[in-house]
């Protein structure tokens, strides 16, 4: 059989006027079918009413469906509305599995939702921050690094927790940002860096975590050993053997142990 000698091209211009008065059709089916079947077109002009199925659809499903077709577009014009919908409370209060739909459409807009992202570390929902954070460390632009810096100092500890995280994704580059960490009065920031730290590969990590064996916070000395167990450095076991034979703290004590024993 020879090919068939026509192409069938569909144009926007005449299916997309029977195409968005299904995303208010009355089955949420339809609706999110619909929502894919336009954002196909990657036609901006579309964008908005994709939108309003994104921000207010009465479920949830619809509207992941909605976040999702709006990312596939990857179209630089359709990063505002999602960036709308992250700072949309019903998008994750209580629901931070649907939330993940959101967020990997943000993320498929590359290197242009960085910007983006960096401001909305200063958002004023502490939910927005640790999202941006988190979606900054996922996509390892190195524009993000000095504003991660300054969110590991979040007021609210979850956010300089998972700052912490994607900072230690950017490896060596970030070490003197955890340094200058490391010495704040803060035990909870100090903490979080020494987590993270044993995560990003560099000759200075392991005499730091050492070093922080001694810090005067018990849960920061117990994260640092922890820390040190993880990467297991023949370096930490006269350390470690100190802790373990001071039998004032009887848990350190034991976790030493145990962590000796592990790089047996």
């Amino acid at each position: 059989m020879s090919p068939c000698p026509f192409l069938i091209v569909v144009d926007s211009a005449s299916v997309l006027p029977f195409l968005l008065p299904l995303l208010n059709d009355a089955e949420g089916e339809v609706r999110s079918a619909a929502c894919v079947a336009i954002a196909s077109f990657r036609d901006p002009s579309t964008f908005d009413d994709i939108t309003n199925v994104l921000l207010d659809d009465s479920l949830i499903e619809v509207r992941q469906s909605a976040a999702r077709a709006l990312g596939d577009t990857k179209h630089p014009a359709a990063l505002p509305f999602l960036m709308e919908a992250l700072r949309d409370s019903s998008w994750w209060f209580e629901r931070e599995q649907a939330a993940a739909d959101l967020l990997n459409a943000i993320k498929n807009m590359g290197s242009a939702a960085v910007e983006p992202l960096i401001e909305a570390l200063g958002d004023r929902e502490r939910a927005v921050r640790r999202y941006a954070a988190t979606l900054l460390g996922e996509l390892g632009d190195m524009r993000a690094i000095e504003e991660l810096g300054m969110a590991l100092y979040d007021l609210h500890n979850e956010v300089g927790k998972v700052a912490a995280e994607a900072l230690a994704k950017f490896g060596a580059p970030t070490v003197d940002i955890f340094i200058e960490a490391l010495t704040h009065p803060e035990a909870e920031i100090r903490k979080n860096s020494v987590a993270a730290l044993c995560k990003v590969q560099d000759a200075r990590i392991v005499p730091l975590l050492i070093e922080m064996l001694r810090d005067p916070a018990r849960d920061v000395q117990k994260q640092a050993m922890l820390a040190l167990g993880e990467l297991r450095d023949q370096r930490a076991i006269p350390a470690l053997h100190e802790i373990f034979s001071n039998r004032a703290d009887r848990e350190l004590s034991i976790l030493a142990k145990q962590i000796i024993e592990s790089m047996k």
